[in-house]
């Protein structure tokens, strides 16, 4: 399987992976106090990244994409969810796309597992540079 049709297949399947990341933040001691609005904030942006996401993870630098996970953290900030609730939060949402990604991917040689390592990659790098910006915002976003 290669790359991108491994990135559209996850695309496909945006809907049930946030799903399944409310079903984790609703189970999760450490987001306990994620009120539904605060949820529902970062399940729609979730919802986007896995809807879009080989545009997502080649746009990971992209000023505007930074933006937006700035922004969300401010956001999260001004609805009261303490930083550490955020960053599980979204520790949450890398976790189990990357889990999507090893079972769901059909790996028959060792290019293809290079593949599904590189997409897992993609993801990891995307989602530190998302929890960056998101807890940038999160401490600026007092003062905005």
């Amino acid at each position: 399987m290669h790359l991108r049709p491994l990135l559209h297949l996850l695309e496909q399947h945006a809907e049930a992976l946030v799903g399944a990341w409310r079903e984790a933040v609703g189970r999760s001691p450490q987001t306990g106090c994620l009120h539904p609005a605060a949820a529902g904030a970062l399940a729609q942006r979730l919802g986007a990244v896995y809807a879009q996401l080989a545009d997502e993870l080649g746009r990971g630098a992209d000023p505007a994409c930074a933006a937006a996970w700035w922004a969300l953290g401010a956001a999260q900030r001004r609805a009261g969810v303490p930083v550490a609730t955020l960053v599980h939060a979204l520790t949450l949402a890398r976790a189990l796309l990357v889990r999507w990604v090893r079972r769901n991917d059909l790996v028959d040689t060792v290019f293809e597992a290079d593949e599904r390592d590189e997409a897992i990659g993609l993801i990891d790098g995307y989602f530190d540079a998302a929890l960056y910006r998101a807890v940038s915002g999160w401490e600026e976003g007092a003062a905005a």
